[in-house]
């Protein structure tokens, strides 16, 4: 009986598979963070509060963005307004 001969070795590690596989896992969520990060972004620039303001038989409404404190938008109603009239 004569001993048989292997094939050429693998070049290839065992872990090499697994690093491929890691490494995409990687890249699927860096681009899954950027794109969280940039609705955060639009978020923050869109974070608006307003108040009411009674003054002479007046409601003044005022919309603020709160970040930047500037008024975007404001009206004034003769009488207090609901979504709902």
């Amino acid at each position: 009986m004569t001993p048989q001969k292997r094939g050429p070795k693998s070049k290839r590690s065992p872990l090499d598979e697994e690093n491929q596989k890691l490494r995409r896992e990687n890249q699927h969520l860096s681009e899954e963070l950027r794109k969280a990060e940039i609705v955060i972004d639009i978020q923050k620039k869109w974070l608006l509060c307003w108040g009411v303001r009674f003054a002479r038989r007046s409601y003044l409404y005022v919309i603020l963005d709160v970040f930047s404190r500037y008024v975007v938008g404001w009206m004034v109603a003769p009488r207090e307004q609901t979504l709902r009239e």
